[in-house]
């Protein structure tokens, strides 16, 4: 099935994409793999390589199973070497996207898998439901009763890449099933956190999230209640000043970043160990959770092109 991305919910099909699996899992499971791939990270830890979307699909499918062992390691880090000595002229080792693929196939042909693949950028060769799609050497959608749920970046790469015969688009959500989707958001966001953080569990998180995106959403909502006039404008304005240091800073005001007494026994802040040290990193965690699941993109007003513009541009920026 085509998650495209269409409609009032257009930003959640990441949501709608993890709806999907959960529901193909309860219906048709158990699968024997569980493959998710997001094509956006695997641009930005493939990145200075000339490989394929077809080559950086196999790698994180290969990856998913397990099958990228030292060798893998190995040619990876001639290729960047010779990139590197060679200014980036060269061409990628033939070898690095390619030595993979038997075990691709070795590994799912006698299985029942399920390939979720987020974010696909670039067309790919129509999928072959029955037999193997050129360029990527998958056993087909239909082989065993597997199942794929791809999620494309836009309408022409869907055009492109479904199948002539069998488009298989999933309906495009309503506009009336936004809490819905913003709800489960939520709730991937707060797991999202939970495991960059290790600290605290789900709930926490979940608890977290709800009250910082709830305080977001009250700092956008004047500029929806006055779509026109001069006093709309100005809280256009105002809004456009909010940076993401200063949403954080509100949060903390508010009670929401806590400090963690059991931890660093003192009055102000927010301290976990390691990576996520302070109430800015923690604060900028849960952003970067949001901006994962477009949590900061929703339109809160479908009337007014202005307000899905502030959503989606205001709490983006940093001080």
């Amino acid at each position: 099935m085509w998650n495209v991305g269409v409609g009032p919910t257009a930003c959640f099909t990441r949501a709608i994409s993890s709806i999907t699996r959960d529901v193909k899992i309860k219906r048709y499971g158990p699968y024997d793999h569980v493959i998710e791939v997001d094509m956006k990270r695997a641009a930005a830890q493939l990145a200075g390589t000339r490989l394929s979307i077809n080559d950086k699909l196999r790698i994180k499918v290969a990856e998913q199973l397990g099958l990228l062992d030292q060798e893998y390691d190995r040619l990876l880090e001639e290729d960047d070497e010779l990139r590197y000595y060679t200014y980036g002229l060269n061409n990628p080792s033939s070898s690095l996207p390619s030595f993979e693929v038997p075990q691709i196939i070795q590994k799912l042909l006698m299985k029942k898998y399920l390939l979720v693949v987020e974010n696909l950028d670039e067309p790919i060769k129509p999928i072959n439901l029955t037999a193997l799609t050129e360029g990527l050497c998958f056993p087909a959608p239909r082989w065993k009763g597997s199942f794929w749920c791809v999620s494309t970046t836009t309408q022409d790469v869907y055009g492109r890449s479904q199948p002539a015969d069998y488009p298989c688009l999933i309906k495009s959500f309503s506009g009336d099933d936004m809490v819905i989707l913003t709800l489960y958001s939520l709730h991937q966001a707060a797991k999202y956190i939970l495991a960059a953080v290790a600290h605290k569990d789900e709930q926490y998180w979940h608890h977290v999230a709800v009250r910082c995106f709830h305080y977001a959403t009250m700092l956008l909502s004047p500029h929806c209640s006055s779509p026109h006039g001069d006093g709309g404008q100005k809280r256009s304005a105002a809004l456009a000043d909010i940076t993401s240091d200063e949403l954080i800073r509100q949060w903390s005001a508010q009670g929401i970043l806590v400090i963690d007494t059991e931890r660093t026994g003192e009055t102000t802040g927010s301290s976990y160990d390691g990576k996520y040290s302070d109430m800015y990193q923690v604060g900028n965690l849960i952003l970067e959770a949001f901006r994962e699941y477009s949590l900061l993109e929703i339109p809160f007003s479908p009337v007014t092109t202005e307000a899905e513009e502030a959503t989606k541009l205001n709490l983006l920026h940093t001080s």
